[in-house]
């Protein structure tokens, strides 16, 4: 998990960068702004990642002002020979069965919400 802002996510640790992750890496999901995808992009080729799963609303889908920033994208994966999926939704999701992208506790904010009784 990358976030520059926090040390930990949901009890795992997070690093600043990339970069500043201690094993190779080998996929990338990334769920940012798609004003930030082609920076993150590059900086995913510096750390020799081979493949990337972008999960980002604000491409093409929104309009033409934005066909820049997946032009841009796709340069940087064309360029490092990445594997990429773009996608709006990520497969299934099932929230009574925290089965999906994102477990139901999560809280937007960064913040870790109780664990709810599931037995």
């Amino acid at each position: 998990r990358v976030n520059p802002k926090r040390a930990a996510i949901l009890g795992s640790r997070a690093y600043p960068s990339v970069s500043a992750i201690p094993e190779p890496v080998d996929l990338a999901v990334i769920v940012t702004p798609a004003e930030s995808v082609p920076n993150l992009m590059a900086e995913c080729t510096q750390a020799g990642v081979t493949g990337a799963v972008i999960i980002s609303a604000g491409f093409r889908e929104t309009g033409s002002h934005a066909i820049e920033l997946e032009r841009q994208t796709l340069e940087v994966a064309w360029q490092a020979r990445i594997r990429l999926i773009r996608a709006q939704l990520f497969g299934c999701d099932v929230p009574d069965h925290q089965y999906g992208p994102v477990a139901r506790d999560y809280d937007p904010a960064g913040n870790e919400r109780p664990s709810r009784d599931r037995a």
